[in-house]
């Protein structure tokens, strides 16, 4: 956490990085500091947990699909990442901005993952040449 997030003992935010890090652990397994994503995602997190605006379901989605820069969330995918995090999706219904930061976290996590996996659908497959052996 120190190298990572510069965490300090003494920062008077070193109560609320440690309960993040610990409901991130709780609730994503494999999350770890050590991945590629990981500061991509921290961000997004970072965003909407200090966000002084208040979301609906509805609202917070159309926020993340422009922060993420993806085009559409499919149907099932945004009811995954709010039982993931323990909250049933509802367009209208109003959550805090820690419980939408872990959903945007989980969300940053497909986003990211939906690109490298684009990323290597397009990537051109190296050419075998075959020698003929007389």
């Amino acid at each position: 956490m120190k190298r990572h997030l510069g965490f300090a003992v003494e920062n008077p935010s070193s109560e609320a990085i440690v309960k993040s890090v610990a409901q991130f652990k709780s609730r994503y397994k494999r999350f770890s500091f050590t991945s590629e994503d990981f500061q991509e995602c921290w961000e997004v997190f970072n965003k909407y947990r200090n966000s002084n605006q208040t979301f609906t379901c509805d609202s917070f989605l159309h926020d993340l699909t422009k922060t993420l820069e993806i085009k559409e969330i499919p149907r099932s995918t945004k009811y995954h990442w709010f039982s993931r995090c323990g909250l049933s999706y509802s367009a209208n219904k109003k959550f805090s901005n820690d419980d939408f930061a872990l959903v945007a976290l989980g969300a940053a996590k497909w986003a990211f993952n939906k690109r490298i996996t684009g990323s290597k659908i397009n990537t051109p497959k190296p050419s075998i040449e075959v020698l003929a052996i007389e």
